[in-house]
């Protein structure tokens, strides 16, 4: 059983591994390398949380959603691997969830991502 956080992003709800998520604030996005997470995804430009993500605090990137929707513990053999749609949408997404949550079938963010090339 993983416990994920759940955001919208550019009109679509997505996942974050919650073991990735070090801290969720309304500061502004500051020095850190940041991805408007919901502009990436074909929305306007957020003006919404902003999601420390990665591994260790010193090479976090901070995410900016549109908005946080609260966790979803979702057992780890209820995500599917994605095939290999675009070079980008791999650098991004590596699982979908099998069962649809409020009629969507969530995208998961890779637990380590860069803002490199994006």
């Amino acid at each position: 059983m993983t416990m994920h956080l759940r955001v919208l992003a550019g009109g679509h709800d997505l996942l974050l591994p919650s073991n990735s998520v070090l801290r969720v604030s309304d500061e502004p996005a500051g020095e850190r390398p940041t991805l408007d997470l919901a502009r990436t995804m074909g929305g306007a430009v957020a003006g919404g949380p902003v999601i420390l993500y990665g591994d260790e605090e010193s090479a976090a990137i901070r995410l900016v959603v549109d908005e946080v929707k609260g966790l979803v513990d979702l057992p780890d053999e209820m995500l599917a691997r994605l095939p290999p749609l675009s070079p980008r949408f791999a650098r991004l997404f590596d699982s979908i969830a099998l069962e649809a949550i409020d009629g969507r079938h969530l995208l998961r963010l890779r637990p380590r991502i860069t803002v490199d090339g994006l």
